[in-house]
């Protein structure tokens, strides 16, 4: 798969991931205006491949003492961002932030072992 491939793979499994967020867990809104829908897709993937990276390299140790447990609050740290960076995603507690982010990680997961190793 291309650079290009992936990327569009990418956001589209964030796309799908917050829509299941948003249809499954209370208190995690986001607007289903294909062009917000697209923005906030858009910015949570360029946040996961930019920014959650750098951290991660910070941030190294405490995933090692923490068995990656860690990394789990960057994936919720990174969706905070995105709520806030973008209009129309609306979380209303701890509980469904962590729900949330649980839900689109396991997207992740899933369509990349699902459809990667396919190809």
């Amino acid at each position: 798969m291309t650079k290009l491939g992936k990327l569009i793979f990418l956001f589209l499994i964030n796309g799908l991931g917050l829509y299941l967020s948003h249809r499954f867990i209370p208190g995690f809104q986001i607007s289903l205006d294909p062009k917000t829908l697209a923005e906030t897709a858009g910015l949570l993937t360029l946040i996961n491949l930019i920014v959650k990276p750098i951290l991660k390299i910070l941030l190294a140790p405490i995933i090692l003492i923490t068995f990656g447990l860690a990394s789990f609050i960057l994936n919720a740290f990174c969706l905070y961002a995105v709520s806030r960076l973008t209009e129309g995603v609306s979380i209303a507690n701890v509980e469904s932030l962590l729900l949330a982010t649980l839900v689109v990680s396991l997207t992740n997961i899933l369509c990349e072992r699902l459809l990667l190793r396919k190809s």
